[in-house]
């Protein structure tokens, strides 16, 4: 065990003796997750297309209409679902918000110029600021054409101006004239301007669409900023150059003889690999604790579930620390091992949301994420900071980071240990 340890610390001494390999495990993460961090909090730029659902409690004309408009627009991935599914969907950042049509949508929305207007309810995911606030000027948008379609075809259907003059027959009289006046000139717009130019005199503060939002993440013990996002990301970048960081160092001290020289001991292969595992282990435990305590002092960050945390970064440092050794095994030169873990380890970051956000992704590669075992630790981490997951949903990934730290230690341990004896 001694012994074991001794090459531990060696192997850290070295990590810290090379200047590439430090700045990669700790200084690159770190800028990665601060530029991000301002990138996300600055917003602009060109918008994804969004995956949003849509509950239809009201199921009238006029909801469906709005579903029809929403459904054709080019920015949005819309889908019909129920509140209750559509909610766990956006919790989990599977989709931007839930746009609810309350009961009596249909009735509201006939009541123009007046009254309490037609109202939506969005539950959002609280990261996508940008996306939520197009998704809002993209309802007004359907809504004020839907406005539009109603003014330009009063000329050859009254039934609108009978509802609201009967609607507001129960106003007091000084309050019922100046509807009546406005219902007599809109009798008349129709012969006096061209069709779908009724619009313009709209009244400037009425509008046709009240939207109200709610957050699924309301309740909430850190602050809610952008590095709550960025950092993640970040620690995920950290644990792929510090893996890297191992393996090729695996491979040059193979190269030079060390390995050879350490064989002919008294120590096992199996020895000589569990040191360079623990090493590993202590430095990815390392990056990530390095990273949230930085993101705690600099920007407030505070988790929702320290215990949480703490498991998923002890499972992240053990898939890491296997996927070291199975990279590590991969090739006999320093080039060899460097070329085909980047070659593994890229698709793995675009698919896994560490170089492309989720929501930029199309349908298909969203799927495959899943798979992908940096969205099993990006996810869980989030999950832990700012998501609030509930014991249940971190079973999966965390098994599956388990599993994966298992079973690659196993096949690079059995590789690496034939090719040293």
């Amino acid at each position: 065990m001694t012994a074991i340890l001794a090459l531990a610390l060696k192997d850290l001494t070295l990590l810290l003796r090379n200047r590439a390999t430090l700045f990669f495990t700790f200084v690159w993460p770190l800028l990665m997750a601060i530029g991000f961090g301002l990138m996300f909090g600055g917003g602009g730029g060109d918008k994804a297309k969004m995956r949003v659902l849509l509950d239809d409690q009201d199921h009238s004309v006029a909801s469906r209409a709005l579903f029809d408009g929403l459904l054709a627009l080019d920015l949005l991935a819309l889908q019909a679902s129920d509140t209750a599914s559509a909610r766990a969907q956006v919790k989990h950042g599977r989709a931007v918000a839930l746009i609810e049509i309350p009961k009596g949508y249909g009735a509201a929305s006939e009541r123009l110029f007046y009254g309490v207007p037609a109202s939506v309810r969005l539950l959002i995911d609280p990261s996508r600021q940008a996306e939520i606030s197009m998704l809002q000027g993209l309802l007004m948008q359907v809504a004020s054409q839907d406005l539009g379609r109603k003014l330009s075809g009063l000329g050859s259907d009254r039934k609108w101006l009978q509802t609201s003059r009967a609607d507001s027959a129960s106003l007091p009289e000084d309050q019922r004239q100046p509807f009546n006046n406005l219902f007599d000139a809109l009798e008349k717009l129709p012969a006096a301007t061209p069709s779908g130019s009724a619009t313009d005199g709209a009244a400037p503060a009425w509008q046709p669409l009240q939207v109200t939002t709610e957050s699924l993440q309301s309740v909430r013990r850190g602050p809610r900023n952008p590095f709550a996002i960025s950092f993640p990301q970040g620690i995920l970048w950290g644990l792929v150059g510090c893996l890297m960081g191992f393996a090729t160092g695996f491979a040059q001290e193979r190269e030079q003889g060390t390995w050879l020289r350490l064989r002919t001991g008294p120590m096992r292969s199996v020895d000589l690999l569990l040191g360079k595992a623990l090493a590993a282990l202590i430095a990815l435990l390392a990056v990530q604790v390095l990273l949230l305590l930085l993101a705690r002092l600099l920007f407030g960050l505070v988790p929702v579930s320290l215990p949480a945390l703490a498991s998923v970064i002890f499972a992240s440092a053990i898939a890491f620390t296997g996927m070291m050794l199975l990279i590590a095994s991969a090739g006999h030169t320093t080039q060899g091992v460097s070329s085909a873990g980047w070659a593994a380890l890229m698709p793995l970051m675009m698919i896994g949301g560490g170089m492309i956000p989720l929501i930029a992704m199309p349908a298909w590669m969203a799927k495959v994420s899943a798979f992908s075992p940096m969205n099993w630790s990006l996810r869980s981490i989030e999950g832990a900071i700012w998501r609030g997951y509930a014991w249940s949903d971190y079973l999966w990934p965390l098994t599956g980071l388990l599993l994966l730290g298992v079973l690659g230690f196993a096949i690079g341990a059995y590789r690496l240990a034939r090719a040293l004896d």
